[in-house]
């Protein structure tokens, strides 16, 4: 049995190695201060195509405008990040009985993002839907692990919040089902179970349609949800346009987009670039990124804010971006129905892009297929958290690649989650004593 004082010693360090991690992080973020993205006026403005989550947090933080900095807002995302994040550790930590080597480790994994992405320095929605997420996790894992329902309401609730400040997270409804399903499946009382849980998950559903169109009621008059998603998802449509095109659609607008676009594919050496090189997959993922913002800032937002303009619409307001989005989602449709073939091909791409081509893309399958295979064999907490990894990493990936570039602002949470379960493995290999076995 080990030494009591001893075990007191090594505790106080852990927590000063802790401490010196978070104040190493806390250093970072004030060194580099408020960091300004292209879309951080978008939210201070109330932008309506923006949701109301952060643009919400950025006015309270600032005391309503009295305070003219976010600087308070991004400290306060911060000191929120490093709540979670140590809470989230302890939680591995009790469940996982990590040392303190790999206690470090985790936290060192978890506050990673903010070195290399500056994650809580980005003055955009990034800064609070990082600790959201951990957040979330944290309880979907409780959930998991204790098949505990009080954990899942939290994490239910947890997750309305999150979607709020960022709709790319609309796949944790996935995940909410899986985990009904899953409790449901352990449950003695299942009625009971079944009401408390699909009760709370529609109410968290109902909040988020709700605030998202109460918040667009009281800053834009109008009742209705964000309208961005078309802007979105013409993209592809567009980046896989034909000849002929314009005889698909009925609109007068809609004909004027497809006839400017096919024009300044044909006239412009910076569209054009992608009818004069050959279609290896590669250089069809790296032209859609070179392409996405032109093809959807500079020539559908463009045209359609030239000619909404003549209808008296001005950009900035709830009913202009409404009228894109109306214009731009069901033609989407249509040019996607129309070349599924090329617009099935583009996706694959940016899906295996995203999960890192090839190799790296069946590894994850291989992965993902084996934690489905050991989940149902064992069902003990390692697998749970391997399973979960890989489920929340595909849904981010399915979900991020259908309406937008596969960057890593959208993807690092769940490559982080998923580095961080191999290095747990990894970790308690090497505090077992096991790792000698690979050296005879």
């Amino acid at each position: 049995m080990k030494n009591p004082t001893l075990q007191k010693n090594d505790h106080k360090k852990e927590n000063v190695l802790i401490w010196l991690i978070y104040l190493l992080t806390f250093v970072w973020w004030l060194y580099w201060g408020v960091l300004e993205y292209n879309d951080s006026e978008g939210y201070a403005s109330m932008s309506p195509s923006r949701t109301w989550g952060y643009p919400v947090f950025i006015k309270i933080t600032t005391l309503f405008g009295l305070i003219h900095s976010h600087f308070p807002t991004l400290l306060l995302a911060l000191i929120l990040q490093f709540f979670v994040v140590s809470r989230f550790v302890d939680f591995l930590k009790q469940h996982f009985n990590l040392a303190k080597f790999s206690v470090a480790a985790m936290t060192v994994i978890f506050l990673l993002p903010n070195f290399t992405l500056f994650i809580a320095n980005n003055d955009i929605s990034e800064c609070i839907a990082y600790p959201l997420f951990i957040a979330a996790l944290h309880f979907l894992l409780k959930s998991a692990f204790e098949k505990n329902e009080k954990a899942a309401i939290s994490y239910f609730l947890i997750t309305a919040l999150l979607i709020s400040v960022r709709t790319q997270f609309m796949f944790l409804h996935l995940i909410s089902l899986l985990l009904i399903v899953y409790l449901l499946w352990h449950s003695r009382s299942k009625l009971k179970s079944i009401i408390r849980l699909a009760g709370t998950f529609a109410i968290a559903i109902l909040f988020i349609a709700f605030a998202d169109r109460t918040y667009h009621l009281i800053m834009h008059q109008r009742f209705q949800p964000t309208q961005f998603t078309g802007q979105q998802l013409i993209v592809p449509a567009l980046y896989n346009i034909q000849s002929g095109d314009t005889s698909l659609c009925k609109d007068q607008m809609e004909r004027g987009l497809v006839d400017t676009t096919l024009t300044e594919w044909k006239r412009n050496p910076i569209y054009n670039c992608k009818f004069n090189s050959v279609e290896y997959s590669e250089n069809m993922v790296f032209r859609y990124n070179h392409l996405y913002i032109i093809i959807e800032s500079r020539l559908a937002y463009n045209y359609l804010a030239n000619a909404l303009s003549k209808k008296g619409l001005k950009p900035g307001t709830f009913d202009f971006s409404s009228a894109i989005d109306k214009i731009t989602t069901p033609l989407a449709v249509k040019l996607i129905k129309a070349h599924r073939a090329s617009y099935a091909r583009l996706y694959f791409n940016l899906v295996k892009s995203a999960l890192g081509d090839w190799t790296i893309m069946v590894a994850f399958f291989m992965l993902f297929f084996l934690a489905i295979i050991a989940f149902f064999i064992y069902g003990n907490k390692a697998t749970i958290f391997l399973l979960i990894a890989c489920l929340l990493m595909l849904f981010n990936v399915l979900l991020v690649c259908t309406l937008e570039q596969p960057l890593i602002r959208y993807m690092f949470y769940t490559y982080y989650l998923l580095f961080a379960v191999a290095f747990l493995g990894i970790g308690k290999l090497i505090e077992s004593g096991n790792l000698a076995e690979f050296k005879k």
